[in-house]
């Protein structure tokens, strides 16, 4: 895949950012030993799935990364209230790596933004901890990013900037596909496939692992 010019809305050297494309995380466990390569704890942050069952995402996160021989634990941000506690933001400052799970983005996107707790994950990430965003969590991390309630674009997180993260494309009817992209206009956009995971590498290259490609729409290269 050749390297688009996605920017980092950060310093160029950050931690490594993976965007999965669907259920699951990453794209097998090669990459996720490559992400998370100078980690031994991950702190798994449920905020997408809290309209639907936090816990159990959390165990599954758990299922699938204690066999690697991460000591996975959960940092609870599911409301405003919560994204604005000291303790908690102190908690995301000091993990060794982020893992947001799937779920509803614009949830994660008002819970977050402006918030301390979002705050000290810009501020973890300059320092090179590794970020994990499973499915349609991905897609708040991007600015813009894609409404599911309508299909327009509006604003997201913008840990990365410029460009629309469109997780579980190759699940996308043929009409919500032409529908988006004429939505999208001149916005640039990354389709990233379910079974697949766009990494944004420390020093600024970007890859993809995973079965399929990642496709770039109105990206320079």
């Amino acid at each position: 895949m050749s390297t688009p010019a996605l920017t980092p809305n950060a310093p160029s050297t950050l931690g490594w950012l993976a965007l999965h494309g669907g259920a699951g995380w990453l794209a097998d466990t090669d990459t996720a030993k490559l992400v998370l390569a100078d980690a031994q704890s991950l702190v798994v942050v449920p905020t997408a799935a809290a309209f639907e069952q936090p816990d159990e995402a959390v165990a599954a996160a758990t299922k699938w990364f204690e066999p690697l021989g991460f000591d996975v634990r959960s940092c609870r941000v599911l409301t405003r209230h919560d994204a604005n506690d000291p303790a908690r933001a102190a908690e995301i400052r000091a993990a060794d790596a982020l893992l947001f799970t799937g779920g509803q983005p614009l949830h994660l996107r008002a819970v977050m933004s402006e918030s301390l707790v979002w705050a000290a994950i810009v501020a973890a990430f300059a320092r090179g901890v590794p970020i994990i965003a499973e499915g349609a969590a991905a897609s708040a991390f991007g600015d813009p990013m894609l409404d599911p309630r309508g299909g327009a674009f509006t604003i997201g997180l913008g840990l990365v900037s410029g460009v629309a993260v469109l997780p579980g494309t190759d699940n996308w009817s043929p009409d919500r596909k032409t529908r988006t992209l004429r939505l999208a206009g001149k916005t640039p956009l990354a389709m990233v496939p379910s079974a697949t995971t766009l990494l944004r590498h420390p020093h600024g290259q970007w890859s993809s692992a995973g079965l399929l490609d990642v496709t770039f729409v109105g990206v320079p290269r």
